[in-house]
């Protein structure tokens, strides 16, 4: 499995709008100079946020995106779900419960535990838990 820089992003992203959370909504330019990612790059990301219901956009002059909820709700699995498709290791059907024709498959077990592990290690973890880690810098994300 490899999370890509969408990924990556989407998650970057979403810390910058939080951080400035009760103010005013978060312009794609001052969000895409601050993290240094290409604007029409970010319009993608952002759309596939947008699509996924975790931020919500407002237009006009004081126009740009907000967080539909809470950090504490907002969950990593969700976030990299949307930026990403997939998160699974292996093109394996037994991941979508389904029969790939070999009964004696003897990596089947191996590929569903890994699978688990991964959507479980990501569905433990908020947005928020992010926000608390000792090693970011929302001094970054205030600029």
């Amino acid at each position: 499995m490899l999370i890509s820089t969408r990924g990556r992003y989407a998650l970057r992203v979403l810390l910058d709008i939080a951080s400035k959370e009760g103010d005013d909504f978060s312009s794609l330019k001052l969000i895409a100079q601050r993290q240094g990612i290409s604007l029409k790059y970010l319009e993608s990301i952002i759309s596939q946020l947008q699509a996924a219901g975790i931020v919500y956009s407002h237009r006009g002059k004081n126009g740009g995106y907000k967080l539909t909820k809470s950090t504490d709700e907002i969950l990593l699995i969700d976030v990299l779900l949307a930026a990403e498709g997939s998160l699974r290791p292996v093109q394996c059907p037994a991941l979508d419960n389904r029969d790939c024709g070999n009964d004696n498959c003897p990596t089947k077990d191996l590929w569903v535990q890994l699978n688990n592990t991964i959507v479980n290690f990501f569905g433990d973890k908020t947005l928020s838990d992010l926000l608390k880690s000792d090693k970011i810098n929302l001094e970054c994300y205030a600029k």
